[in-house]
């Protein structure tokens, strides 16, 4: 979820000793999802977000006036780390390129594992700023059951395939359709309202040792202010 992803990215950050954190979001409830996490992160260290900026999803083109937005309300003070959540990849890219140019080399960006695991690759010579979360195992590390069959199955399909995060993310989801399905054929009769019933009466699925949930019908999240609900999609992990 994102509160998992958010407190591993700040306890990482601050076992290198930074408090001055902000957050660039996208407008929406993804974004508010991901302010009120880092918020809750950082209060669990006796911390709190130094400043935001935000910038509408469907216009990327202006994530410099976020970048000068969260600049400004950071002053007299320079972030040390900055949480990018945002779910393109291009706009986190463009952020973090227009930030590399204005900020202090000590300064790292955090982002959420939408961007992809080759995200920081962007940046051939300043890479090292960037840290993207992991939420599943090494798709490489045959020590675990999951990832063994993953790549069993993808070998079925493809001998040739080239194993990724993103092909693994997208095995789990599948064995979660799965899995979601058949409780919905046993229960009721095929239909979105039935899968979705059949998702929050499953809530916890466990695949050899990974376990995916808790999954409930809507997450409630307030952020400057603001109460957003979000029903049946990647928030509603509590």
């Amino acid at each position: 979820s994102s509160a998992d992803e958010i407190t591993a990215l700040v306890n990482f950050a601050t076992v290198q000793g930074m408090t001055k954190f902000s957050v660039l979001y996208q407008n929406d409830t993804f974004g508010a999802q991901g302010v009120a996490a880092l918020q809750a992160a950082l209060a669990a260290a006796n911390l709190k977000v130094l400043s935001s900026g935000a910038f509408p999803t469907q216009n990327i083109g202006l994530v410099n006036v976020a970048l000068t937005q969260l600049l400004n309300s950071a002053l007299p003070f320079v972030p040390e780390a900055i949480l990018v959540w945002a779910a393109s990849p291009a706009g986190s890219s463009n952020f973090i390129t227009a930030a590399m140019n204005v900020l202090p080399p000590t300064t790292i960006f955090l982002c959420s594992s939408v961007v992809g695991e080759s995200f920081p690759t962007a940046f051939p010579t300043t890479g090292a700023r960037v840290y993207v979360t992991q939420i599943l195992p090494l798709f490489s590390n045959m020590n675990y059951s999951v990832v063994q069959n993953y790549m069993t199955a993808m070998w079925a399909v493809n001998p040739s395939a080239v194993n990724s995060f993103f092909s693994f993310e997208a095995y789990i989801n599948a064995r979660v359709v799965i899995a979601t399905m058949q409780r919905m054929w046993a229960e009721d009769l095929p239909s979105n309202a039935a899968f979705v019933n059949a998702l929050y009466q499953q809530s916890t699925f466990t695949f050899d040792e990974l376990v995916v949930g808790p999954f409930n019908s809507a997450l409630t999240t307030t952020s400057n202010g603001v109460t957003t609900t979000t029903v049946c999609n990647q928030g509603m992990k509590q």
